[in-house]
């Protein structure tokens, strides 16, 4: 099944493929806006254990945004 949709995807023109590219544009915008949101109202005590776990995997720490006064 997944050769016959490559097949039919690498079919497609740019113009018949950019619908797609606009709205998985749009998902991403709106996934960022939501995950800024949740580490916004984080708590510390969470972001501790993630970051314990980030720093075992040897992968950058995570910082929460600044609180809007």
């Amino acid at each position: 099944m997944a050769k016959e949709a490559a097949a039919t995807w690498n079919g497609f023109t740019l113009a018949e493929k950019q619908p797609y590219y606009n709205e998985g544009e749009v998902l991403k915008e709106q996934y960022g806006e939501k995950l800024h949101d949740y580490w916004k109202t984080a708590s510390p005590k969470t972001v501790r254990k993630i970051n314990a776990h980030r720093k075992h995997d040897g992968r950058n720490k995570i910082h929460r945004p600044h609180q809007e006064n």
